[in-house]
């Protein structure tokens, strides 16, 4: 089982900070896709006790960013091209209807809820908060579509979707790029024109796998030198 080195952790706010710390050793590279994490090898680099990193370890398996399987434990999650294409895939189809159904239903509140968490989104510095507001903003039209099969098969694809946010989420211009885009839809919801809401939620959604699908050309590319 590969030990991979990971900066250690002050006590105050321990569960937090063991989580930052393994998240960041994961989208840094410091823990590469398929790489077993064990849970008392990860304390002992941490000088921290399994607790903490049991916790951390479900909490980055909700993110997409780790899997835990029976007794097996816990793993780095990595996607290959060809499941980030099929659920790029899965998700246009089912995110555009969940846009088209949620239409009819759109109220100045939600409105104003996304343009909040957006300007919040803009601004934060946290990788965390910015996904979680990211997936906040798609759940007013996919939890709000009142279709509950579309929102159950969209959950179905979180562990790719969410493992892309938090990627993006590391890199400045991507972040602009998607505060942008979120703003496109907005204002499109704004002025209540679907067509616009429709083309840029499509746009922002393929901008996402090409990003993703560069980031992995990249990752390969690297390995392979």
């Amino acid at each position: 089982m590969e030990q991979i080195k990971i900066d250690g952790v002050k006590r105050q706010t321990l569960n937090q900070r063991v989580y930052e710390s393994i998240k960041e050793a994961i989208l840094d590279g410091r823990l590469q896709n398929g790489t077993k994490l064990s849970e008392s090898g990860t304390a002992k680099s941490l000088g921290v006790s399994a607790t903490p990193v049991r916790e951390a370890f479900r909490m980055l398996s909700m993110e997409g960013l780790v899997r835990i399987e029976p007794w097996k434990g816990a793993m780095v999650q990595g996607f290959s091209e060809d499941e980030t294409l099929e659920v790029l895939q899965c998700r246009e189809a089912l995110e555009m209807m969940a846009m088209r159904l949620y239409f009819d239903k759109l109220n100045e509140k939600d409105i104003q809820a996304i343009a909040a968490m957006l300007q919040r989104a803009e601004h934060t510095d946290s990788t965390s908060e910015f996904v979680a507001l990211s997936s906040r903003i798609h759940d007013i039209w996919i939890k709000g579509c009142g279709n509950k099969h579309l929102a159950i098969l969209m959950q179905q694809l979180n562990d790719v979707l969410l493992y892309d946010r938090n990627i993006s989420a590391t890199d400045e211009a991507r972040k602009k790029q998607i505060v942008e885009e979120h703003l496109e839809i907005l204002n499109a919801l704004r002025n209540r024109d679907l067509n616009r809401a429709m083309l840029g939620l499509n746009a922002h959604i393929q901008n996402g796998y090409h990003y993703a699908i560069q980031k992995h050309q990249e990752k390969v590319t690297a390995e392979n030198h």
